[in-house]
């Protein structure tokens, strides 16, 4: 009934954003992608899916839906590049989980006043309080939907289970113990493998009047969920519980060399965690990746709070995707041979934002200028204005003086950069003229000659072709003395 109405819904010529509420695990995500495959074949260019979870700063909303459309930034601003690309396509954009980006509430507006024919379908727990938001509650599964859907998993877990009359009553009982929300019950499901539905009920039922410790003021169906997962999580093994506290630390998922890496957990208990339906598995090109849905990674974060151990992995994990965003190679500074590798950027840049959020807040300056400086020509290639956001973070941090000169020096160029690209020559010229001046105190002939150059080709644009052929021409030197 919710998907028949749903698809009528998107398929009305003047409804063009539709915002699915509900608490966390009610099935908005599973509803609007089956919503969008069915109805995508109706819209000329498609349909698309973006995941807004990992983000934490609105302003890089547009640029995780150009990424989600393969749409090269044109200009330095993100938003006008999207708006340009949509203006005339026919598309219906699914934006997953934007509750907690409400300041981004204005670029939907933005995007649908000069896109005619571009439709948003926005999951949230909350209402986005538009003009033009038709809102559509998504209720908890009806009884014989929720029991068809613990069925359905029950025998994913254990393909031998057959339900008897009994069972089936019990059943019921345990869809409406859990309000009928899909999450809940697939969790309780998996443990079919190990417990009859009798047995499982009698575990779960102590734990649903109680909220496992959260917030008192959250909604009856909110804390039925909460209750669902911590009673999921206390039938975990120790190294499991373990494990996927530890596994919150990613932001937008993580390779199996990365868990292996940081959180020292063992595929089998990737695997284990898998078959509890509290991690997801999905293989890529680059092989398999690891994800929480957003109401368990939100649980399983304050679990790795609660731990003596959470700095420490945070820890790890800044120093682990620092190693990755190096083997990127998008360091002007120091360039190895191969060439760029944007793509591991791109896959990981949730990670490396969480990455130099914790270590900005935790005070381990020099290990977030290494991380930005690693991601220098990512940003000038993607978004030069997020360049600009986190090197004026770092530099004008109060921790700054004391981080090594060279760093600086590479920070200041990278800054510099991300206001070129901006179109910002004045604020660049000043910038690239401070990293050249430390560069010259530290000796380091390779970062003069890639200044040297940069503002020789500033000179040019700025018409005074004498001052830029003499700084081209040292740079030219520098390398043809050290090559």
């Amino acid at each position: 009934r919710e998907l028949d109405q749903l698809r009528q819904l998107l398929l009305r010529e003047r409804v063009r954003l539709i915002v699915l509420t509900g608490a966390g695990g009610s099935g908005k995500t599973r509803l609007a992608l089956e919503a969008a495959r069915q109805t995508s074949a109706s819209f000329a260019n498609g349909a698309c899916f973006v995941d807004l979870a990992p983000l934490r700063n609105p302003k890089l909303v547009p640029r995780a839906i150009m990424s989600a459309l393969s749409i090269e930034q044109a200009s330095t601003d993100a938003l006008e590049t999207l708006r340009a690309a949509v203006a005339h396509r026919e598309l219906l954009v699914v934006l997953d989980n934007a509750e907690h980006l409400q300041a981004a509430a204005p670029i939907y507006t933005e995007l649908l006043a000069q896109a005619p024919r571009l439709t948003l379908l926005v999951t949230s727990r909350v209402v986005l309080h538009l003009s033009g938001e038709h809102v559509y509650p998504v209720e908890p599964l009806a009884a014989e939907a929720a029991r068809a859907l613990f069925r359905e998993r029950a025998r994913e877990a254990e393909p031998r289970f057959q339900a008897t009359i009994g069972d089936e009553r019990t059943i019921e009982q345990i869809c409406r113990r859990l309000d009928g929300l899909p999450l809940a019950i697939e969790l309780a499901a998996a443990h079919i493998r190990t417990l009859t539905p009798t047995e499982l009920l009698e575990r779960l039922e102590p734990r649903l009047p109680l909220l496992a410790g959260g917030p008192r003021d959250l909604p009856a169906r909110q804390q039925t969920l909460r209750a669902t997962l911590a009673w999921s999580y206390d039938l975990l093994a120790e190294d499991e519980q373990r494990d996927l506290a530890r596994l919150a630390v990613f932001a937008g998922g993580c390779s199996l060399e990365a868990a292996e890496a940081v959180c020292g957990t063992r595929l089998e208990t990737l695997a284990a965690l898998v078959d509890h339906n509290l991690l997801q598995h999905k293989a890529t090109p680059d092989g398999s990746r690891y994800t929480m849905l957003e109401t368990i990674h939100e649980y399983a974060l304050e679990r790795l709070e609660e731990t003596p151990e959470a700095n420490a992995i945070k820890r790890r994990h800044a120093e682990f995707f620092l190693r990755v965003a190096q083997t990127a190679n998008l360091n002007p500074g120091k360039l190895a041979p191969g060439g760029q590798h944007l793509a591991i950027a791109n896959a990981e840049q949730d990670n490396v934002r969480a990455a130099l959020i914790w270590a900005l807040t935790d005070g381990s300056i020099e290990l977030a200028f290494r991380l930005a400086i690693a991601m220098d020509m990512f940003w000038t290639a993607n978004d030069p204005r997020e360049g600009i956001r986190w090197f004026a973070a770092l530099l004008e941090h109060r921790g700054a003086e004391a981080v090594a000169p060279e760093l600086r020096a590479h920070a200041l160029r990278g800054y510099g950069s991300s206001f070129a690209i901006s179109g910002d020559n004045d604020a660049a010229e000043r910038l690239w003229e401070q990293s050249l001046a430390l560069f010259e105190e530290l000796g380091d002939e390779h970062g003069r000659a890639v200044l040297l150059h940069r503002l020789g080709d500033l000179a040019m644009w700025k018409g005074d072709l004498e001052r830029a052929r003499a700084l081209v021409e040292e740079s030219q030197a520098i390398h043809e003395r050290n090559d």
